[in-house]
C-alpha cells in the first residue's frame, strides 16, 4: 500500500466516524413537534416515532461503512508483508485517525496481560462522554510518524470493574456541577445552559438497578456512589431552571420537550410491551415534573402550567398505538393533569372530548382511554362526566371497528360499576332555552340517553365484525344486570340470537350474558324462558369450548342447587328451570349436559368450576 492509499484509507475512515448519528433522536424533529403545540386538536405533520425508527436504521447503515473501514485496518495490520509497510507521511487527518482507532494507555501487569489487554506504547488516550472522540497526547518530537501494527487494536472490550468507574466517574463530576450551578449563573450564556438541558436529559435515561431517586440535595450531602447519578442528573435540571441561569419559562420549556422522549417511550421501538426499564424511566421523567411544578415560585407556575399542557397535547398525539404503551401513557398524562389548575384541568378535558373527533384512529383510541381515565376522577363534575360518556356513546358508531371495540369497552366498564354511579349520568336534564320558554311555565327536556344507548345496542349486536358483536353483549349484559326495567323481549331476544352466532367468541359471551342476566334477575319469566331457548341448546354444541361452558352453567343453575340440602332462591330457580326444560320437550340438551358430569365424575375429574 503506497503513501496516497493509506492517506485516502485515513480519509475516509475518519469520514465514517464522523458520520455516524449519535443522536437517534433527531433534535430538528422533536422541535417541529413541539412548536405545532397543538392547542386545537389538529393532524401533526410530524411522527416522532418514525423519525426515531429512520434514524436507527442510519445508524446501522454508518456503523456498517465503519466496521468495513476497520476490517482494512485490522486486515493491514495483521499482515507481516514488507510491501504494505506504510512510508513516513504527516497531516492532521492521520493523527486524528490513529486516536480513534488507539486502545487506552494501561499499566501492564500480570492480570491484564491474561485478559489480553495491551498496553500503548505512544501516549494516553481518554475516553469522552456520549458522541465525544478520543484525544491522545502523543511523545512525538515532530509530526512524522510511523504507524506500528502493535498500536492498533482491533477490539476493545470494557471490563464491569472498568464500566462502573466510569459511571462513578460521571456522577462525580454532575455532582461538582450541582453545587457550580448553586454559585454561579449562566443567564449570559443561554447556548450553555441549552447544551446542559440536552445532554442532562440523556444522562436521566439510564435505568441503574438500586438507585435512590431524589430531586432535592442538601449541601451538606457530599456523598457520591454510581447509583446516584439520575439524581444528581435530575438535580442539575431543576437548578437550570432558576432564573439566575435565565428564564425559568423558557428552560423548563426545554427540559419538557427534551424529557417527552422519554414520557412516550419511544427506545422500546418495535416492542409490544413496555420493559421495566423504560416504564422507570417514565416515571422517573414524570415525577421530576410534577416534582418541580410543586415546588415552583407562584409567579412562574402559570407559564408552567402552560408548558405542561403543550406536553400532555404533544404527548396524547404520538401516543404509540400498543396496548401496553397506550396504557402506561395515560397513566402519565392523568399523572401531569393532576398538577394543573382547575381552569386549565376542565380545558385539557374539553379538548380530550375533541380528541375522539380527529381524522386518525389511533388518536380517537387514545381519547377513549383518556376519558376512562377521567370519568371517575374526583376533580370532574358531574355534567363534565355526563359529557365525556356521551363522547364514547358518539364513538361507538364510528367508521372503524377499533375505536367501535373501544368505546364499548370504555362503556363496558363504566356500567360494571353499581348503577347509582352511573345512570344519573344517562339521565341530563337540560333546560330549554330562554327563547322557547314562551308564556308558559319554564320546564326542563329530559334527555333519556339510556334509551339512545339500547337503540345503539341493537345495531352493534348485528355490526359485521367480531369484536365489536363481542363488546356490544357485553355491554348490554351489564346494562340488564344493572336494572330490570330493561328487561324487555327485544333486548333480551338479542341475547339469544347472539347465542347462534357463527363466531366463536360471541356464542360465549351469549351464553354468560345470559346466564349473568338470570342469576341477577331470577324471578323474571321471560329470561328464564330465553335462556332455556338460547343457552341450553349450547350443551350440543359443535364447539367443545362452547358445550364445556353451557355445561358449566347448567350445573351451576340447575344440577348444584338441587343437590344441596339446605334449601334457597337458587334452588327454586334450579327447580323452576328442570319443570319447564321438561315441559318445553327440550329434554335431550338437559340430559345431555347430565351425561357428561355424570361421565367426568366416574373419570376422577372434578366438576365443571362455576362461569368466570
Amino acid at each position: 500500500m503506497d503513501a496516497d492509499e493509506s492517506y485516502d484509507l485515513v480519509s475516509r475512515t475518519l469520514t465514517a466516524f464522523t458520520d455516524l448519528p449519535i443522536d437517534l433522536l433527531d433534535q430538528e424533529w422533536i422541535n417541529k413537534v413541539w412548536d405545532n403545540r397543538y392547542t386545537d386538536a389538529e393532524l401533526a405533520d410530524v411522527d416522532l416515532l418514525e423519525s426515531c425508527e429512520g434514524n436507527s436504521y442510519a445508524l446501522m447503515d454508518a456503523l456498517s461503512s465503519a466496521c468495513e473501514y476497520c476490517q482494512k485496518w485490522s486486515c493491514f495490520s495483521d499482515t507481516e508483508d514488507e510491501r504494505f509497510s506504510v512510508p513516513h507521511f504527516s497531516g492532521k487527518p492521520f493523527s486524528g485517525c490513529r486516536s480513534v482507532l488507539s486502545p487506552p494507555e494501561q499499566e501492564r501487569d500480570p492480570d491484564s496481560d491474561a485478559a489480553g489487554n495491551k498496553s500503548s506504547q505512544s501516549g494516553s488516550v481518554r475516553g469522552s462522554g456520549r458522541g465525544g472522540r478520543r484525544k491522545q497526547s502523543v511523545n512525538s518530537s515532530n509530526d512524522n510518524s510511523e504507524l506500528d501494527s502493535s498500536e492498533v487494536v482491533e477490539t476493545e472490550v470494557w471490563s464491569a470493574q472498568m464500566l462502573v468507574d466510569f459511571v462513578s466517574s460521571m456522577t462525580e463530576s454532575l455532582r461538582d456541577l450541582v453545587w457550580m450551578l448553586q454559585a454561579f449563573k449562566l443567564r449570559s450564556y443561554i447556548e450553555v445552559t441549552e447544551f446542559l438541558i440536552q445532554h442532562l436529559s440523556d444522562l436521566v435515561a439510564l435505568d441503574i438497578p438500586g438507585a435512590n431517586l431524589s430531586f432535592s440535595i442538601n449541601l451538606e450531602y457530599r456523598n457520591c456512589h454510581y447509583r446516584q447519578l439520575p439524581t444528581y442528573a435530575y438535580c442539575a435540571l431543576k437548578l437550570l431552571c432558576l432564573p439566575q441561569h435565565g428564564e425559568p419559562a423558557d428552560s423548563f420549556c426545554a427540559i419538557t420537550k427534551c424529557l417527552m422522549p422519554h414520557i412516550l417511550m419511544l427506545a422500546a421501538g418495535n416492542a409490544q410491551s413496555v420493559s421495566r426499564p423504560l416504564s422507570n424511566i417514565r416515571d422517573n421523567a414524570i415525577s421530576f415534573l410534577c416534582h418541580v411544578m410543586e415546588t415552583c415560585d407562584d409567579e412562574v407556575r402559570d407559564s408552567f402550567e402552560e408548558v405542561i399542557i403543550i406536553l400532555i397535547h404533544n404527548v396524547s398525539f404520538h401516543a404509540i398505538d400498543r396496548t401496553d404503551f397506550r396504557l402506561k401513557t395515560t397513566q402519565a398524562v392523568h399523572t401531569l393533569m393532576a398538577v394543573l389548575n382547575e381552569e386549565r384541568f376542565q380545558r385539557v378535558i374539553q379538548w380530550f372530548i375533541k380528541l375522539t373527533m380527529v381524522p386518525l384512529s389511533n388518536r380517537r383510541v387514545f381519547a377513549l382511554d383518556m376519558i376512562l381515565a377521567l370519568i371517575w376522577d374526583k376533580r370532574v363534575s358531574t355534567a363534565k362526566c355526563s359529557d365525556l360518556l356521551l363522547a364514547a356513546m358518539k364513538r361507538c358508531n364510528d367508521k372503524a371497528a377499533t375505536v367501535k371495540t373501544k368505546a364499548l369497552s370504555v362503556l363496558a366498564s363504566v356500567t360494571s360499576y353499581p348503577p347509582e354511579h352511573w345512570v344519573p349520568l344517562l339521565r341530563v336534564s337540560n333546560p330549554v332555552e330562554p327563547a322557547d320558554e314562551g308564556d308558559g311555565v319554564q320546564v326542563a327536556v329530559e334527555d333519556d340517553r339510556l334509551a339512545q344507548l339500547m337503540v345503539m345496542l341493537k345495531y352493534r349486536a348485528e355490526d359485521p365484525k367480531v369484536n365489536v358483536r363481542k363488546a356490544a353483549l357485553s355491554l348490554l349484559q351489564n346494562v340488564l344486570c344493572a336494572s330490570g326495567d330493561f328487561i324487555k323481549q327485544e333486548y333480551v331476544e338479542i341475547l339469544k340470537e347472539s347465542c347462534l352466532d357463527l363466531a366463536l367468541l360471541v356464542r360465549k359471551q351469549a351464553l354468560q350474558a345470559l346466564t349473568r342476566c338470570l342469576q341477577a334477575h331470577p324471578q323474571e319469566a321471560l329470561l328464564l324462558r330465553l335462556w332455556l331457548a338460547g343457552a341450553l341448546p349450547l350443551v350440543l354444541d359443535a364447539e367443545n369450548s362452547v358445550m364445556e361452558k353451557a355445561v358449566e352453567a347448567v350445573d351451576m343453575l340447575i344440577l348444584e342447587p338441587l343437590c344441596r340440602p339446605s334449601q334457597g332462591a337458587d334452588t327454586a330457580l334450579g327447580w323452576r328451570l328442570l319443570a319447564q326444560a321438561s315441559g318445553d320437550s327440550r329434554p335431550a340438551a338437559f340430559f345431555n349436559a347430565h351425561r357428561l358430569r355424570s361421565s367426568a365424575s366416574e373419570s376422577g375429574q372434578s366438576p365443571p368450576p362455576s362461569l368466570p
